[in-house]
């Protein structure tokens, strides 16, 4: 596997850590990314300690908004509010601007559940040799 570091969403964490054997993840991964938003959004007790025991541990780190990026995942909030499927929110587009932005550095995982994140990412081939999967795709 080449990446070694991903972003996840707030779906795929909530349904991961639902998952008995979710630490096994970072055998594939030294470093998975949230978004501060994404932080905000998770309200249940079990996401929010094992996040925090894996922040402890320099495995899970967060991801700063700026002006910029905010801008961005507006603009991708807003196009895919035009298409017959489940639009983005703000969150999800803010991943798949910050996901961008270090694919053109790095490969990278995203893990996202919106179909039209993973449709975008394929129709712009904008992530090179990363990959986009749901919590689903990987177990």
């Amino acid at each position: 596997m080449q990446s070694t570091n991903a972003i996840a969403d707030t779906s795929f964490l909530i349904d991961w850590v639902r998952y008995d054997k979710r630490d096994l993840i970072f055998n594939y991964y030294n470093l998975i990314f949230i978004t501060e938003n994404v932080l905000n959004e998770i309200r249940t007790e079990t996401p929010l300690l094992w996040i925090s025991r894996w922040m402890i541990e320099n495995r899970i780190k967060i991801l700063q908004e700026n002006t910029e990026v905010r801008n961005k995942a507006l603009r991708v909030v807003d196009f895919t509010r035009s298409l017959p499927v489940r639009s983005a929110d703000y969150p999800e587009g803010f991943d798949l601007i910050e996901f961008n932005i270090f694919c053109i550095q790095f490969s990278f995982y995203d893990f996202s559940h919106n179909e039209i994140v993973k449709v975008r990412g394929e129709r712009d081939k904008v992530y090179g040799d990363s990959i986009l999967s749901s919590s689903l795709d990987k177990l």
